[in-house]
């Protein structure tokens, strides 16, 4: 039997649904650790917004360098699946 398109190593539901959990998990706490070490670090040096801020961009850019990095994994799994198909 031929594994659909997209779905990552068989048929089964629940490996796509903690595969894409798993990389929500990841980008949620890189963004809150990201708010917490800002909050920490404005609360010890007294400077309101500006080590949240600079926290927060740079985990935002970690986050979205997560997601290109399951986007990059997601296309090369389709275009092995595809090429594997006869």
């Amino acid at each position: 039997m031929a594994e659909k398109p997209g779905s990552p190593k068989g048929d089964n539901p629940w490996v796509a649904f903690a595969r894409y959990a798993g990389i929500g998990f990841e980008v949620a706490i890189v963004i809150i650790l990201s708010i917490y070490i800002g909050a920490r670090l404005d609360a010890r040096f007294d400077k309101s917004p500006l080590f949240l801020t600079i926290c927060l961009i740079v985990g935002f850019a970690a986050a979205i360098n997560i997601l290109l990095k399951y986007s990059r994994l997601a296309d090369r799994d389709m275009k092995n699946s595809d090429g594997n198909e006869e």
